[in-house]
């Protein structure tokens, strides 16, 4: 038995994507493996990159720190060292020790990592040196020879540790400059490796895709004339159904569309003739229908005429009533107007009554708010007064403060005239500074004895200033708890009035009331007289509807049966 292979379309599909999945996955790998080896390269720079600044730094802070001793030097006459200079010193020493793992890999790079112990060795010396024998001689303030010999020092261990920092910046400068050739080159091969394998892919997937193409679209294409032509009707056409993929599944589905295209035809025939026999027996039902619908329409016009005729006699009876009604309202309407007028007038006499009792009581509460706001000012005054006495007693504290830094100004002031003696000839100009020292501080003791004094009258004032304020506001308490209860008394005859009048205002909304009420009855009579009349035109023209309902489907009924 002879055994052939057909490959589907969706097989052939498959197949151009995993073709181009493949070409990508591998162009993309040759690229990736490329990047990683740039990557790695370019972060190797980085580093020697990021060490040779780093040197170069140290480097620059190293001879600062050298200027700044040989500085300290020249100005040894001062007896100290410069603030800004020590700090220059400490920050480039700090510098160095905290990058020796740094200058440790940066020495292992070039290949000499003795190198890195060299310059921890001249880092402590130069520590030594410098920030510990240099700082402690400037301030002994020791000879010139001890100078010179802090100069050579400083020139020999400061000079050898920046020439090792300058030939380890040198060297991996020499070896950054190399790296960026090769990483170069290896840039520009892995870019044009990439290129060609890029075309070398996109050749054989254009080639692929074209022959595998081209076994779909033509079979497409052939399916389509045919289609063409059955759309246009042309049932003879042959459908070829040899094939064995998706093409040939459709081509079977376009045979049985032929099929069913010749069978629709065949049924339309049928139905045509269907159609005639369906149309006779329709105009035969309509004819019966029209007889039933005759009969119905009768009755319910019928029995529309009847119900209006009924309408017409009770809206004529509603109208009548609603008449009567409209009467009765407006006598009872003109009793209660006058009982309303009455009792408006008892209600605006305990209106004024309580408006009266009212401004009695705003005018006592206004009397227990003035007397409060004073006892509330007499208060403030007091809390005033009472923190002017605090205040010049802390016055007080800070004179006697001063006076005590008097005295002590005077004892130094002794011990220095003392010490000047002792010094003799050039003791004489400590001296007199130490005499006006004690000058200023004894008019200084005498000024704060005078404020001292004025203080002590102030407080005597203050406290008599708080009694006399205490007297006044016991007075003004006394006079608000009067205005607070006679307050209290015209409040509650106020209230009284108020339910008085709330009384007979109440009363009077009640007669508006029945008032109101009365004339909604009258407006509701005269409107029930309106739709009685509305209601009996109503009847009359579903009358006159009625007949003419009843002419229109006699018409319609001669129409369905002529048809």
């Amino acid at each position: 038995m002879k055994f052939s292979f057909s490959p589907t379309i969706k097989m052939k599909l498959f197949m151009m994507g995993l073709v181009a999945v493949v070409a990508l996955a591998s162009l993309s790998f040759i690229s990736m493996n490329a990047g990683n080896a740039v990557a790695r390269a370019t972060n190797e720079n980085h580093v020697m990159l990021e060490q040779s600044q780093r040197l170069s730094d140290l480097r620059v802070s190293t001879i600062e720190l050298v200027l700044a001793a040989m500085d300290s030097i020249i100005d040894a006459d001062e007896g100290y060292v410069y603030d800004e200079r020590l700090e220059v010193m400490d920050s480039s020493i700090d510098a160095l020790r905290d990058s020796q793992e740094l200058i440790q890999n940066a020495a292992d790079r070039i290949g000499q990592p003795e190198l890195a112990a060299e310059i921890a060795e001249l880092t402590n010396t130069i520590d030594r040196v410098v920030r510990q024998e240099l700082v402690q001689a400037i301030e002994a303030r020791a000879g010139e020879e001890a100078y010179a010999g802090f100069d050579d020092d400083i020139d020999e261990f400061g000079e050898g540790l920046v020439d090792i920092l300058a030939e380890m910046e040198d060297r991996i400068g020499v070896m950054l400059r190399e790296s960026g050739t090769r990483l170069s080159k290896s840039a520009a091969d892995s870019s044009q490796g990439a290129i060609t394998a890029g075309l070398v892919f996109v050749t054989v997937l254009i080639a692929f895709l074209y022959v595998t193409g081209s076994t779909i679209t033509k079979p497409i294409a052939y399916l389509t004339t045919v289609m063409e032509k059955l759309a246009d009707g042309d049932l003879e056409v042959e459908v070829e159904t040899a094939r064995r993929d998706e093409l040939g599944k459709m081509a079977v589905a376009v045979q049985v569309f032929k099929d069913n295209a010749g069978e629709k035809i065949r049924l339309e025939q049928e139905q045509e003739a269907s159609k005639q026999r369906a149309e006779e027996e329709k105009r035969q039902t309509m004819m019966e229908m029209a007889d039933r619908f005759e009969r119905q329409v009768k009755q319910v016009v019928d029995g529309v005429s009847s119900s209006a005729t009924e309408m017409q006699a009770t809206a004529q009876q509603m109208s009548a009533t609603a008449e009567e009604t409209t009467q009765q309202s407006a006598s009872v309407a003109a009793a209660s107007d006058e009982a309303t007028a009455n009792v408006q007038t008892v209600a605006a006499t305990a209106e004024e009554l309580s408006a009266s009792i009212a401004e009695i009581g705003r005018q006592v509460n206004q009397s227990a708010t003035i007397a409060a706001n004073a006892v509330d000012e007499a208060e403030a005054t007091n809390s005033t007064v009472q923190g002017l006495a605090e205040a010049a007693s802390k016055i007080g504290d800070v004179v006697k403060l001063i006076n005590e830094i008097a005295g002590q100004t005077n004892l130094l002031a002794l011990n220095a005239t003392i010490e000047a003696a002792r010094a003799g000839e050039a003791g004489k100009g400590f001296a007199v500074v130490a005499g006006e020292v004690k000058n200023l501080a004894n008019q200084t003791a005498k000024a704060t004895q005078d404020i001292s004094d004025q203080i002590t009258a102030i407080q005597d004032e203050t406290n008599d200033a708080v009694g006399a304020i205490e007297r006044i506001r016991d007075v003004i308490t006394e006079v608000n708890e009067i205005a607070t209860t006679i307050a209290t008394a015209v409040e509650q005859q106020g209230v009284s009035t108020q339910e008085i009048a709330r009384n007979v205002m109440q009363a009077a909304r009640g007669t508006q009331e029945v008032n109101q009420n009365i004339e909604n009855v009258s407006k509701a009579a005269g409107e029930t007289g309106t739709a009685a009349g509305q209601v009996l035109t109503a009847s009359q023209e579903m009358s006159r509807q009625a007949e003419g309902l009843r002419g229109e489907v006699d018409k319609f009924l001669q129409e369905v049966r002529a048809s």
